[in-house]
């Protein structure tokens, strides 16, 4: 791929009747292409250059921004698009926090068989149409927001076995959110902040003594080296607070809507396909744990039980921090209305086929094609 950094000022030429030139515009990401969510660069990538004049600069891995680092280069313009973890930039984007940390709604109390698909599309419908606090957050920080993915659901990768709600107790977890970190304390565990790019060092180097993520991440980050136990059906949630395609605001609104309307619908297909593949890789990773030395172990009725305990009174914490660590407003409000969107998409996709065309098919019609490219992030 092309390294050369194109900056936007350059990149972004306007004719005299103000619609663009052809275009290219500068993606970087952190992920590996090694990783789950990195077909959803295979999708994006292609679809953007197939449908439209703009030509795409690919700085993958962290080359050039880590997943640290690509909200603040994006913000910037070093960057046109990037991949933005949310939870990682909590004071920036609180109310689009507020929704991912009420991930494990997703799995409590009546389990879903696609979980992050559920929780991707209420995301999505939530954040585009539900959510005009989320919008200022991210025209605050100069993005305009093309959607989310999500991973599979959470599980424990250890390197010790976790078989009851006893054996947390003592244990470094690694939390990719707040309401992860929460859990773990609360069943007497300490939560630890590492960057997903750097889990696999915090586990061989015994700084952490489990991953709180999905067990896709066995051969995503290869963690099936370290980790020797995965304790399904515990833990729960997903981790939703994933932009794989946020874009800088001031590219944006020198886009023509054709060119808006390619990248929102590349963007459709490389949610969709990531979410999808999330699903897949994690099915297969239960199925040949044992052959790559990791013991899968259920979660009892007493684990389950005692999570969705957990889940139930996270609500409140959940509603009182946001509200006074980071000033969301009316978010018991807010909190209802995730909920509902929650239980729409559960009931949507309860006969979902797992296949990728048959994902964005449906976010496509339920959320993309409600986006108006005219109106769209250009005030």
């Amino acid at each position: 791929m092309k390294s050369t950094i194109v900056s936007v000022a350059a990149a972004a030429v306007l004719a005299t009747t103000g619609s663009a030139a052809a275009i290219e515009l500068v993606f970087a990401h952190g992920y590996p292409t090694t990783h789950p969510l990195s077909v959803t660069y295979d999708r994006f990538i292609p679809s953007v250059e197939e449908s439209s004049d703009i030509t795409l600069t690919v700085h993958p891995g962290g080359s050039l921004l880590t997943l640290l680092e690509t909200s603040p280069g994006l913000r910037d313009g070093v960057v046109d698009i990037g991949t933005v973890l949310t939870p990682y930039y909590l004071a920036e984007f609180p109310d689009s926090n507020l929704v991912a940390n009420l991930s494990m709604l997703v799995t409590a109390g009546r389990p879903h068989h696609a979980p992050g698909a559920v929780m991707a599309g209420a995301t999505m419908e939530y954040i585009f149409f539900n959510c005009e606090d989320c919008q200022a957050d991210y025209a605050s920080q100069n993005q305009v927001y093309l959607g989310s993915l999500s991973t599979a659901g959470f599980d424990l990768l250890c390197r010790q076995p976790i078989r009851s709600v006893e054996d947390v107790s003592g244990k470094r977890l690694r939390s990719a959110a707040a309401n992860f970190g929460r859990w773990a304390e609360h069943f007497g565990g300490i939560q630890v902040s590492v960057p997903a790019n750097e889990l696999y060092e915090a586990l061989s180097q015994g700084i952490v003594d489990c991953a709180m993520n999905s067990i896709s991440e066995l051969t995503g980050y290869q963690l099936h080296e370290i980790v020797s136990y995965a304790t399904i059906g515990f833990l729960g949630g997903v981790f939703s607070g994933v932009d794989p395609h946020n874009v800088n605001r001031n590219t944006w609104q020198k886009l023509t809507e054709q060119q808006r309307s390619a990248l929102l619908d590349a963007s459709a297909k490389g949610v969709a396909a990531a979410t999808a593949n999330y699903y897949a890789v994690s099915a297969e990773n239960i199925a040949k744990a044992p052959d790559m030395g990791v013991e899968v172990i259920q979660a009892t009725d007493a684990m389950i039980e005692a999570n969705n305990a957990f889940v139930e009174q996270d609500l409140a914490v959940i509603e009182k921090q946001f509200t006074e660590d980071y000033g969301v407003e009316n978010a018991g409000e807010k909190i209802a209305l995730a909920r509902s969107l929650i239980e729409r998409w559960r009931e949507m996709l309860a006969d979902w086929d797992g296949t990728e065309e048959s994902l964005v098919e449906i976010y496509r019609r339920e959320i993309f094609s409600r986006i108006d490219v005219s109106s769209y992030a250009v005030d």
